[in-house]
Parts: structure tokens; C-alpha cells; sequence
């Protein structure tokens, strides 16, 4: 349901579900979380993308090149590089460097 909201660009209702699955269950996973990440990329939603991968840290998901390629071109495209494989590095991404349409 999740990836249909997102392919017609409806965020507010793919993020209204994912608080209520966090909420009520069931619980989102890794593919729902990247679905998630990946849709709001395409939409210029780089902070709500970035907050999810936030989250993901937090909730103990693992991060794989599926959901941070985006961030990695967007930030290597400014000059920056960034790991994501510990926690303090993904919460200190510079969001007013990210590059934006």
C-alpha cells in the first residue's frame, strides 16, 4: 500500500501509514522503510528521506546500498563523503549541503 501511495506521489498518506503501522503494527520493515526512502528522493523530500535512514539507524535496520545511494550521490556531488555505518556519522549529515532542484 505503502509503494503505491508513493508511485502516485500521495507522501502524506504513505507517511500517515507508516506512523500508524509504528503505532498499531505491523511493525515496517527494511523493504518498507527503503520503499519509503526512495519515494521521497524522487519527490525532493531529502530531509523526510534522511530521517528515515535516521530512523532506521535508531531501530537497529541494517543500511545497504539500497537505501543510501541517494544520500552518497547527493552529498559526493558537494564534495562530502559520508559513512553510514555508525550512528553518529549518519546524524551529524549536513542537510544544508545536500544538493537541491
Amino acid at each position: 500500500m505503502i509503494q503505491g501511495f508513493m508511485k502516485e506521489g500521495l507522501l502524506q498518506e504513505s507517511e500517515n501509514l507508516l506512523t500508524e503501522m509504528l503505532d498499531k503494527g505491523p511493525t515496517p520493515d527494511n523493504v518498507t522503510y527503503s520503499i519509503m526512502i526512495r519515494g521521497f528522493f524522487q519527490n525532493n523530500e531529502i530531509d523526510k528521506a534522511v530521517h528515515l535512514l535516521n530512523d532506521m539507524v535508531y531501530r537497529d535496520f541494517p543500511l545497504n546500498a539500497t537505501n543510501t545511494s541517494s544520500v552518497k550521490d547527493l552529498l559526493a556531488a558537494d564534495g562530502l563523503e559520508v559513512s553510514f555505518t555508525d550512528k553518529e556519522k549518519i546524524n551529524s549529515v549536513p542537510l544544508s549541503r545536500i544538493w537541491r532542484k
